[in-house]
């Protein structure tokens, strides 16, 4: 049976800290390795199970506490990075991050408070952030950007090419890192546009220096199409469905995906 969820219960999830980090590799296309991983939140309902973040986030930011889940998070994937560090599995972890969270000037500080704290490297760490949430004149964004440049993370845009200004914003903002939305390799063996657009938003990432990781990746034939256009970095089901942090050391220890011949 449907089911409706109130602001009441999301608070008190936050409170009893039932929100739940899990994470899904990303992967080089070529040997199959998993080199990072992205944090996600799954809500462990004590009466309707796992809940994924479309039924919790939009309350969560109609109630402005999308920072408290983003920090449980946060301290959770730190714990866990490190731990995975010290067993011989050195990746980078990324965390999904609302612009809307930005225009606190106190975030950019009490993450780095959090970062004082965190043996690793700060360039270890990667904030993913929606194109299409963005704001059109993003000068507030700009300065907290910047500052979380400064702090030595790695900024990425998210489901690149959903929103309306993706030039723009590449010139404007500092970011690493280029997502490019896994619509636009659904069918790609077939697809001379998609195709095409897999190619310039490659070679616009190589002329901007930035990195380029190609979103929903989930057959060989799209792995092997998107490596034969260039790509080396990619994330989806082909490699794992995202999955809790106390799993991701246990799966680590066997290959996920073999690498592709030369």
């Amino acid at each position: 049976m449907p089911f409706c969820l109130n602001s009441h219960e999301v608070t008190r999830a936050l409170q009893r800290r039932e929100f739940q980090l899990y994470l899904q590799p990303k992967f080089d296309l070529a040997s199959g390795t998993v080199y990072a991983v992205e944090a996600l939140a799954r809500w462990e309902h004590p009466v309707h199970g796992v809940l994924p973040p479309a039924l919790f986030i939009p309350l969560l930011e109609k109630q402005k506490r999308l920072d408290a889940l983003f920090f449980q998070l946060f301290d959770q994937g730190l714990n866990c990075q490190r731990q995975l560090h010290q067993h011989g599995f050195p990746l980078g972890f990324s965390f999904n991050l609302h612009p809307n969270q930005m225009m606190d000037r106190t975030f950019a500080e009490r993450l780095q408070q959090r970062l004082q704290r965190h043996p690793l490297a700060a360039s270890s760490l990667t904030l993913e952030i929606t194109e299409c949430a963005l704001p059109p004149n993003p000068s507030d964004v700009i300065k907290q950007l910047t500052h979380l440049r400064l702090l030595g993370l790695r900024l990425s845009m998210d489901d690149y090419g959903t929103g309306y200004s993706s030039l723009q914003r590449l010139c404007r903002l500092p970011f690493d890192e280029i997502k490019l939305a896994g619509e636009f390799i659904q069918d790609l063996s077939e697809n001379l546009q998609q195709q095409v657009i897999v190619d310039s938003t490659l070679h616009l990432a190589r002329r901007l220096g930035l990195q380029l990781v190609v979103e929903g990746i989930e057959t060989s034939l799209q792995r092997q199409l998107l490596l034969d256009l260039g790509v080396h970095q990619g994330q989806g089901y082909l490699c794992a469905r995202p999955m809790p942090a106390i799993t991701l050391g246990y799966w680590l220890k066997r290959p996920a995906l073999a690498p592709l011949p030369h």
